[in-house]
């Protein structure tokens, strides 16, 4: 999400982010097999098109893409959370804070490794070299 707030702002980035409520709502008859009503499909939909129409004008203005993916895809790992949640209900507390946190670590890491190009750990060892 910073790497969002960096390239396209916070206030266009929290925009897009905000969907992933209604990207968990789009899942959730699949996935979780709730009911969805007709106020869900008008919310889902309402949510979605904003948030296209709104990033689409942001990139024909020529506001970065890769901002408007992170943005994106801090959404869709909004969603996968809630809906990981539901799906493990069983799973509660410390142990469930402690996941989350390891999966956290293991998709920055990936981030991190895609966007600079190495592991993180070759750049502290380096950097202790130098020291």
């Amino acid at each position: 999400m910073f790497e969002a707030y960096a390239q396209i702002g916070v206030s266009l980035g929290m925009l897009i982010n905000y969907t992933g409520p209604a990207i968990v709502i789009a899942l959730s008859p699949l996935l979780l097999k709730e009911r969805i009503t007709f106020a869900k499909v008008i919310s889902l939909a309402a949510a979605l098109l904003g948030a296209f129409f709104i990033s689409g004008q942001a990139a024909v203005k020529g506001i970065n893409t890769w901002g408007l993916l992170c943005a994106g895809l801090s959404a869709v790992a909004y969603a996968v959370m809630v809906l990981s949640n539901k799906l493990a209900q069983e799973i509660t507390g410390t142990e469930n804070a402690a996941i989350q946190l390891l999966c956290t670590t293991v998709v920055v890491a990936a981030f991190v490794g895609a966007v600079f190009g190495e592991c993180y750990t070759d750049i502290a060892l380096r950097l202790r070299r130098k020291v």
